[in-house]
């Protein structure tokens, strides 16, 4: 099945969810990723094969049934899909409404690392792009407050509660709509990680461009770091040569105190495919599945005089 067949209609409308990427506070997501799915140059990002997201899906009866326990409330799932009363393009589903008030919630589970992003329950102490999903559900709904319960580590369940707050919300919808006026405009955002470059520009033609002082004092800057690191990654190997020559065979390295310094130890062993020995063998069928693709481009900076 394609993505457009499983994701039907996702690149006409940015989703609550997605606010945090588009504006820039996502971990895993940038805006250029989001930008480029919605204006077709990538196919949605299909998740349903990620562990943590299948698990989530599983556990948010959990999550929302616990809440409900804990608050001594009730809450219901909505089929509908809110939409802002002023940016149509907006729309969001949302996990549950608190019955009988102008609030929802919305049900997370996380690992124990992701917890620590996690601040004192009660509060709005949420990661970043959880607290705007929030506020732009609240913007799309027009509610009072969201609720947000998380299971971190399956065993550690918090309850945070966000109020609306007029003046993010109205900074959010702004960021939104510069951020959707790209996409209809076909104007991608600036890259923010060097993968972004690679989306951006994937090929070249070829030409030069000259550089202003600016961009060459970076390229200095470049190299110099990089000579640095060098430097560095020299001093390492020197060091991790030395303590493994003093290990020799051994698997543990234990300091005074009796307790671990290093281990140096064989992993499971694995399988590998030799794909030379295979073409030697078949050279007919290799030939099949043997095709060309475009080398990376390489990033070269060179030396300049100051």
């Amino acid at each position: 099945m394609q993505a457009a067949e499983k994701f039907p209609g996702r690149h006409l409308y940015l989703g609550a969810s997605e606010l945090g990427a588009a504006v820039g506070v996502n971990p895993w997501r940038t805006p250029l990723e989001v930008y480029q799915e919605k204006v077709g140059a990538a196919p949605p990002v299909d998740l349903s094969e990620n562990e943590a997201v299948r698990f989530g899906n599983l556990l948010e009866d959990v999550v929302a049934d616990e809440f409900a326990r804990r608050q001594n409330l009730k809450v219901q799932r909505q089929a509908a899909e809110f939409v802002h009363p002023r940016l149509p393009w907006l729309k969001g589903h949302i996990d549950r409404r608190i019955v009988g008030r102008k609030a929802g919630l919305e049900c997370k589970t996380a690992g124990v690392q992701m917890g620590k992003a996690f601040g004192e329950p009660g509060s709005d102490e949420v990661p970043a792009h959880y607290l705007i999903q929030c506020m732009g559900y609240l913007a799309i709904t027009g509610w009072d407050e969201w609720h947000l319960a998380v299971l971190i580590g399956g065993q550690d369940f918090r309850m945070y509660r966000i109020p609306r707050d007029e003046g993010l919300i109205a900074t959010l919808e702004a960021r939104a709509m510069e951020f959707w006026g790209r996409v209809q405009d076909i104007n991608p955002p600036d890259p923010t990680t060097l993968a972004d470059t690679k989306l951006l520009w994937p090929r070249d033609y070829g030409q030069a461009i000259q550089a202003t002082e600016k961009v060459e004092s970076y390229v200095r800057d470049l190299l110099s770091i990089k000579d640095r690191l060098r430097l560095a990654e020299d001093q390492a190997t020197d060091l991790e040569r030395e303590i493994k020559g003093f290990m020799g065979d051994h698997a543990i390295l234990l300091g005074a105190d009796g307790k671990p310094l290093a281990t140096w130890k064989n992993n499971k062993a694995s399988m590998t495919f030799d794909a030379k020995r295979f073409a030697e063998a078949y050279p007919e069928m290799a030939q099949q599945f043997t095709f060309e693709v475009p080398g990376p481009r390489v990033f070269l900076p060179k030396k300049v005089k100051a």
